[in-house]
């Protein structure tokens, strides 16, 4: 993911904890993505106001 990558609300969809607490492999497309704790409570509060 590049740093000026951005989130997309409307194509947010539900998936696995496992799936992104544990890739199966480390060419996972999720290997090694970790978002901070300010980004995730952003997209939180615009996922709120969303829905």
């Amino acid at each position: 993911m590049n740093k000026d990558s951005i989130v997309l609300l409307n194509q947010v969809t539900t998936i696995s904890k496992m799936r992104l607490y544990d890739p199966k492999n480390n060419n996972s497309i999720l290997n090694g993505i970790v978002l901070s704790d300010d980004t995730m409570n952003k997209i939180d509060e615009a996922l709120k106001n969303i829905f």
